[in-house]
């Protein structure tokens, strides 16, 4: 855990009536790394603006989205496009939104009987579900600040964005999972969510031998495990000549690797079943801006064999993409290189992957759906 002293210094010298503008002070955004949004599923962002009342200053937030629509949802190897609008707010301001509109589509993806006096999230003649009309399914990563406010805010430190929240509804059977946005110590509009930032949210950083984290999977006839994968911009990133690049999450093109490790074990081992065998047979997947790599794209065909009955484990790391270290050169490249991402894991007993359905669990009739999601912390 981070011990954050901007904060601290912060707090204090606003107490004191300082003027923070010499590098202490920090206003805020918050980082929804997987938004989805489909012909059954749709996601909620719920954000809480406890920013500081101050004059002179008209209270917006500053709504991103970097997204993948179409074919190119499912395409882990395409870019983002982006789209982005201000919308007023006010100091202790809660606003739900429905990403696309599947609910509350009177009400321009505002939901909850949002009353809109104090904070009408003006130009009330836009949406601010910025992915409505898109073509499904849409996958992103969404970016919400209150730091462009002008005049300067002193009092906009950081934690202005008290909470920011994401519900993901699979709407059609009625499950749900869902995460808490990510916040960073870093400065005043930087958009770094890097590893060496955490505050609320967890970075998976520069994969070796002791990085990671252990997951396990069921059999691969009765659930679906997926990994939603999110690069994320850190001081090591670079081009495809291998020169470092600024730190910014803005960015469509951002790429990182994901791959299994068996600890202790051979650069080709990937998995060990329940009997404690492990097997070779890895197969790192590469991420553009955001995607979802489901657990037998990690296996070979024949480790994908040896565990489908009986599921297994294995660490699940981060790695520079394409197998190349970050500072060596990548002819024809277009994309930003970093070894740093958010993992978000699924498993679900829906309908999913070949092979995979409902209805059943450990061979023995399940009349429900389950959706169990939650955010991978590295270990």
């Amino acid at each position: 855990m981070n011990f954050n002293t901007k904060k601290v210094a912060a707090a204090v010298a606003t107490a004191l009536g300082v003027s923070l503008a010499g590098g202490i002070a920090q206003a805020d955004e918050i980082l929804f790394p997987y938004v989805v949004s489909s012909p059954t599923v749709t996601t909620v962002l719920s954000v809480v603006n406890t920013k500081v009342p101050t004059p002179l200053v008209s209270y917006t937030l500053h709504w991103r989205y970097y997204y993948k629509e179409g074919a190119d949802a499912t395409d882990n190897s395409a870019s983002c496009q982006e789209i982005d609008l201000h919308f007023s707010s006010s100091q202790g301001d809660l606003v739900d939104v429905d990403v696309d509109e599947h609910y509350g589509s009177a009400t321009r993806g505002i939901l909850f009987n949002d009353p809109s006096t104090n904070a009408p999230y003006a130009p009330t003649t836009h949406t601010l579900a910025l992915l409505h009309g898109l073509t499904q399914p849409i996958r992103a990563f969404a970016i919400v600040d209150n730091n462009e406010d002008a005049p300067f805010d002193p009092l906009a430190i950081e934690n202005s964005l008290a909470a920011g929240h994401a519900t993901i509804l699979e709407f059609i059977n009625g499950a749900a999972w869902g995460y808490t946005a990510y916040n960073s110590n870093a400065a005043v509009d930087s958009y770094d969510w890097s590893e060496v930032n955490e505050r609320f949210g967890e970075v998976f950083g520069p994969g070796g031998a002791m990085n990671g984290n252990v997951v396990s999977f069921k059999p691969f006839n009765e659930w679906a495990t997926l990994f939603f994968v999110t690069p994320i911009s850190s001081a090591t990133n670079t081009d495809a000549g291998g020169a470092a690049l600024p730190v910014t999450q803005l960015r469509g093109n951002l790429q990182t690797r994901v791959r299994f490790a068996v600890p202790g074990g051979a650069v080709t081992d990937v998995v060990t079943d329940r009997d404690e065998v492990v097997v070779s047979g890895n197969q790192p997947q590469d991420v553009v801006c955001v995607g979802a790599v489901n657990v037998q794209d990690l296996l070979s065909t024949g480790a994908q064999n040896f565990v489908a009955d009986t599921g297994g484990w294995a660490t699940l790391q981060s790695a520079p993409p394409q197998g190349v270290a970050l500072a060596a050169a990548v002819p024809g490249d277009s994309h930003v290189r970093t070894e740093e991402a958010t993992i978000e894991f699924l498993e679900h007993n829906g309908t999913g992957p070949a092979g995979a359905g409902g209805g059943v669990f450990n061979g023995e009739a399940f009349p429900g759906v389950v959706n169990n999601g939650y955010m991978l912390q590295e270990q």
